[in-house]
């Protein structure tokens, strides 16, 4: 609020001109107000999962009991937002595709998961998630292990993640016309074409907190 709001508020006894002692006066109290105002929006902003950092971090995840461990910021809110989101997990296909998509903030497309049997395996009680968002694990530079982990821990204990394929979407043309769907050669700007599978790996992998 500037000054000039605060003036409209008194009445028309005092001097409002820009130079009156009043003026000043709520000139030093608007700019003081003006920094609190934006040390709140900071504060707030703070408890906001994707935008806190370091000690912050560590208190919103002490609120659901989730260990920090090792993990930078970047993998700690994917744990942070799997945990949230794990408590209230059924164990249905949605509900881990709705918590992975949430942990990667990534859309739910972006994940699919079949049973072992629909992809003429033999086990019953066994997962295999494709189409992983490999943007997103490198984002946060999450290993394919930790990633495999991390999933494992969404899914019913009873239930084994027997493999998870990162792969991706860049396909070859069959014949010898040039490719020109989504999935061939990319431009140069980069804005269209496939993708190569592959995810980061740190030098030194760790095991997750969970």
């Amino acid at each position: 609020m500037t000054t000039d709001n605060y003036s409209t508020m008194l009445p028309d006894a005092y001097d409002k001109a820009p130079d009156s002692n009043i003026s000043k006066l709520l000139r030093i109290y608007a700019d003081d107000m003006q920094t609190l105002h934006k040390l709140a929006e900071k504060v707030e902003s703070y408890r906001d999962i994707d935008q806190a950092v370091g000690k912050t971090l560590d208190y919103a995840g002490d609120n659901i009991n989730q260990r920090r461990g090792k993990t930078s910021d970047e993998i700690y809110r994917v744990l942070i937002k799997a945990k949230e989101t794990r408590i209230r997990c059924s164990g249905t296909i949605d509900d881990i595709i709705e918590s992975l998509a949430r942990a990667l903030d990534c859309s739910y497309d972006q994940i699919q998961i079949f049973s072992d049997l629909d992809e003429g395996g033999t086990e019953p009680e066994a997962l295999i998630l494709k189409g992983l968002p490999l943007d997103s694990l490198n984002k946060v530079a999450m290993s394919a292990t930790q990633f495999t982990q991390l999933v494992q821990k969404i899914v019913p204990s009873e239930v084994r993640v027997s493999s998870v394929i990162l792969d991706g979407t860049f396909s070859f043309a069959s014949g010898n016309v040039v490719e020109t769907s989504p999935q061939g050669f990319a431009n140069t700007a980069g804005t269209t074409g496939g993708t190569l599978g592959g995810v980061f790996t740190p030098e030194h992998d760790y095991i997750l907190p969970i």
